[in-house]
């Protein structure tokens, strides 16, 4: 490997200046885009357009908060701002977990996480439930009550289509028993995570793995899904952040509402003032007057020209006091209520 003198850096050099801990520059974006190959905007994969066309009863509304998805689910559709996306995934570093920007490292943290999408950080591992055992279909028969059809590609690899989730069970008649509530419910669940935080390059496919976790309600009330989600999205920005990528995915909402509360950057304009809502995603719900005309080269000079004056470190801090009451709900840990925990929010290189 080519040696550099930290004293006298090339001027035409565009990595860092010791590579020890940034040791992938060869295959991230950036070497790329400062080589003339510019892959352009990323194909976004989030599916949250119809997560508002399933009408839920009042027990199965229930059901969904037991299993720690109450908040989550008032978020529905956030229009995404594919290009704004792309420009911060060619600041993301897998080495360090962090958006490398010009004035410093600024990352993710789990009290954002909690804040932004309403879901708790702290419990149980999100891990594959091996006590449920059988065949996929057999799986989908005994939670669900009937199962993808394989010949009409209804599931796939392990996977099944998002569409036939909604297709057959997003409307519940009021007169349901138990256990056809809970079964619709298991299928809006596996809907909601397979869009949002779970959601994968596939585009339309949730893995089956997850449909276990909602055999228990209040067992999937006790699993730290907000932890799950942030640690998804970091595996999902490290992959987009490599050169030979031109996808991303996971919860692309969470990255663009806190991008929208920390950096002056191609925030749309709010038209109320919403600081009262929890969670804070809900700021940007919907469709919003964007600059739809932007691209990724835009964004990126932006960023290359970010200083201090435009990084906010204390958005979310400000908006603390209308949402203690939801954090208490939600069971956090006292740490994350702590407003002198600046250190929570900036990582400065």
């Amino acid at each position: 490997m080519l040696e550099m003198s930290v004293q006298n850096p090339p001027t035409n050099f565009p990595g860092p200046i010791d590579p020890s801990v940034l040791y992938e520059q060869e295959q991230h974006i950036s070497s790329a885009i400062w080589e003339g190959q510019d892959r352009g905007t990323l194909r976004c994969h989030e599916h949250t357009s119809k997560i508002d066309g399933w009408k839920l009863t009042k027990k199965q509304i229930d059901l969904v908060g037991k299993a720690g998805f109450g908040y989550f689910r008032l978020i529905g559709q956030v229009s995404l701002n594919n290009p704004l996306i792309s420009a911060l995934v060619e600041r993301w570093r897998r080495e360090t977990n962090t958006f490398h920007l010009p004035s410093g490292e600024i990352t993710i943290t789990l009290d954002e996480v909690v804040r932004i999408l309403g879901l708790q950080v702290d419990g149980e591992a999100v891990v594959r439930d091996n006590s449920v055992v059988g065949s996929n279909t057999e799986i989908c028969e005994n939670l669900l009550g009937k199962a993808p059809n394989s010949d009409a590609k209804e599931i796939k690899g392990g996977m099944v289509k998002l569409g036939w989730l909604k297709e057959n069970f997003s409307e519940c008649p009021e007169d349901a028993s138990n256990e056809e509530v809970e079964r619709r419910t298991r299928a809006f669940l596996m809907y909601l995570v397979g869009s949002t935080i779970f959601a994968t390059t596939s585009g339309n496919l949730v893995p089956l793995l997850y449909l276990p976790l909602f055999k228990d309600f209040d067992k999937a009330g006790n699993y730290a899904w907000g932890a799950a989600a942030l640690a998804f999205l970091y595996r999902q920005l490290g992959k987009a952040s490599m050169k030979s990528q031109g996808t991303i995915s996971g919860s692309l909402t969470l990255l663009q509402c806190w991008s929208y509360f920390h950096l002056n950057i191609g925030r749309p304009e709010l038209k109320q003032d919403l600081s009262h809502r929890f969670p804070l995603a809900l700021h940007w719900k919907g469709r919003l007057n964007t600059q739809t005309k932007s691209d990724v080269v835009m964004y990126r000079q932006k960023l290359d020209s970010l200083d201090s004056s435009d990084v906010s470190f204390l958005a979310l801090l400000f908006n603390l006091e209308v949402n203690i009451q939801n954090f208490i709900a939600l069971q956090l840990m006292p740490w994350m209520i702590e407003t002198d925990r600046l250190d929570s929010l900036q990582r400065f290189g």
